[in-house]
């Protein structure tokens, strides 16, 4: 299918080309910015601003649903949507740029990778958290502050609130344990040192999870996009019913998937690293890691998994505290299995929780959703 037809197939018309000089400055604006931000992964400022610059870029009318820019690799094009004007099109350019700089092809000019999406083997394997990363640099380029957003059922703290916020929270959330380096490199150059950094500690299985999953969010949220827009131009009552239907049964699938996902990455993640802990040291460093995620997760109303698990680690936290300053620094087998013994009366429990919820240790879900409703009706 060529260019002209794929174009019309996604409902692009009206396309009228950007002159030079607003290509030039665009180019020089987003050459600076990537360089500024990213300059420890190897970036020359002059040679990224002559290769963006050989973009074509255009306005266009696009479909309600679509995005406010779409970059083509078969014409190295950038499509905008016109109803932004060119002041507000900047943190979409370098959105699609990421893409265009990310992209590697094989002889013939066919597509095999954009930063972690592989296509090389006939799969998708990776989109979404692609889309997630490219999104999370244009962000940190073009210094976009974190807001505080409900989306469906979803309480976030996101920077990128319009465009992939679930993705980027599971990212982010990913990057925790890793550091931005790997990530932002494996997203600049399409190579594996995210993925390898990430499966190093965690395993390769955990990682296709976690991807499989992200993509799987990316595919329902397309789906929810589909069916508001067919409710949106429904004339029969049947039909608004059904789709209505349909709609919430998709927001609810979306929700769960997200904090299933957040919280295989909990567990999973904050297990290796509590087993790695072996001096006083590692003691405190691991306290304030797992105290500190709480301001980067998404929740619902009535999400509770995060808290339960923090009780959980801060009680084998003292027993392990107690056995290093009793025989010293661990050199193997972290705890034995009488030291796993842990008191499950439920009144301690229960004392506990209230003790760390009165010091401001545990999340207060319901007092984190009012502080966003509060912000989201300002």
């Amino acid at each position: 299918m060529n260019i002209k037809s794929v174009l019309k197939k996604e409902g692009i018309t009206n396309i009228r080309p950007l002159d030079i000089l607003t290509i030039n400055k665009i180019s020089k604006n987003i050459s600076h910015k990537l360089y500024e931000t990213f300059n420890e992964h190897n970036i020359n400022e002059s040679d990224l601003f002559i290769s963006i610059s050989r973009l074509q870029m255009y306005f266009a009318q696009m479909p309600e649903d679509a995005s406010a820019a779409k970059y083509f690799y078969r014409n190295q094009s950038i499509y905008f949507n016109d109803k932004f004007s060119i002041d507000e099109i900047e943190e979409f350019a370098i959105h699609e740029c990421i893409h265009y700089l990310q992209e590697i092809k094989d002889e013939k000019g066919n597509l095999l990778r954009l930063g972690l999406y592989d296509i090389s083997e006939g799969t998708n394997k990776g989109i979404g958290l692609n889309e997630a990363a490219v999104q999370l640099m244009a962000a940190t380029a073009t210094g976009t502050e974190v807001d505080k957003v409900k989306y469906y059922d979803l309480f976030l703290v996101t920077e990128s609130p319009e465009y992939y916020p679930l993705q980027c929270v599971l990212l982010k959330e990913m990057m925790y344990f890793t550091g931005n380096y790997p990530l932002y490199h494996s997203t600049l150059y399409s190579d594996d040192v995210f993925k390898n950094t990430f499966s190093s500690k965690f395993g390769k299985r955990a990682y296709y999870k976690i991807e499989k999953n992200v993509d799987e969010l990316l595919t329902l949220e397309a789906l929810l996009n589909t069916l508001t827009t067919e409710v949106k131009y429904a004339t029969r009552t049947r039909k608004i019913k059904q789709t209505n239907q349909l709609i919430e049964q998709c927001k609810e699938k979306i929700a769960n998937l997200f904090i299933e996902t957040q919280d295989y990455i909990i567990e999973l993640c904050f297990e290796y690293e509590f087993n790695e802990i072996r001096t006083m040291e590692d003691l405190k460093y691991f306290k304030s890691r797992i105290y500190n995620f709480k301001d980067i997760i998404g929740y619902t109303a009535d999400y509770d998994f995060y808290n339960k698990y923090y009780i959980k680690k801060m009680e084998e936290f003292e027993i392990k505290k107690e056995y290093i300053k009793e025989h010293g620094a661990i050199k193997k087998n972290p705890i034995s299995e009488n030291l796993s013994l842990v008191e499950t009366k439920k009144n301690k429990v229960s004392m506990f929780k209230r003790m760390l919820i009165k010091l401001g240790i545990l999340v207060d879900m319901n007092e984190k959703k009012a502080e966003i409703d509060n912000e989201i009706n300002k």
